[in-house]
C-alpha cells in the first residue's frame, strides 16, 4: 500500500487538507505536480513547502 502520509509529521493542518482531498499515501504525493497541489481546496503555499520538505527527508 506505500508509505502513509502520517510519516511526513506534517502540521495537523497540512495534514487535514491531504486527508480531506482523500491522499493517503507518500507515494500519491510523489506522483503529484506543485499545481496539482495548488489546486487542492485549502492548500496553502506553507503546507506545500513542508510537504516537500518532508518528502525529501525520506529520503
Amino acid at each position: 500500500m506505500g508509505i502513509p502520509i502520517e510519516e511526513l509529521n506534517l502540521n495537523i493542518r497540512a495534514y487535514n487538507t491531504l486527508r480531506m482531498s482523500g491522499i493517503k499515501t507518500v507515494e500519491q504525493l510523489r506522483k503529484m505536480t506543485i499545481e496539482e497541489l495548488g489546486k487542492i481546496e485549502n492548500m496553502k503555499r506553507e503546507y506545500i513547502e513542508e510537504i516537500a520538505r518532508s518528502i525529501i527527508g525520506l529520503v
